[in-house]
């Protein structure tokens, strides 16, 4: 990444602060595995995204809750290898 204009950001989860994080980010590539989100109407300009599309951005902004333990850690084993090396991960809840 060269610029911090060229940062390309997604997150994964859409619930109550995923929904609020996704009209303010850069690059809008939303990822949720529950598919009842995706018929909450996403923000101007965001589109779902395969977790492969959201691996790819510069920065991966997990809105997804810490509790229980096993979900969380299903959706980081499911994610770290296609993660590029360098690629930030931020936990937000």
């Amino acid at each position: 990444m060269s610029k911090t204009a060229d940062c390309k950001i997604s997150q994964i989860g859409y619930g109550h602060f995923g929904s609020f994080m996704a009209p303010h980010l850069s690059s809008r590539l939303v990822y949720d595995h529950n598919p009842r989100k995706k018929t909450k109407g996403l923000p101007p300009g965001a589109r779902w995204a395969s977790l492969d599309e959201v691996a790819e951005c510069d920065v991966v902004v997990l809105a997804i809750p810490a509790l229980p333990v096993r979900g969380f850690i299903k959706i980081l084993k499911r994610i770290a290898p296609k993660l590029r090396p360098g690629t930030l991960v931020v936990d937000v809840c």
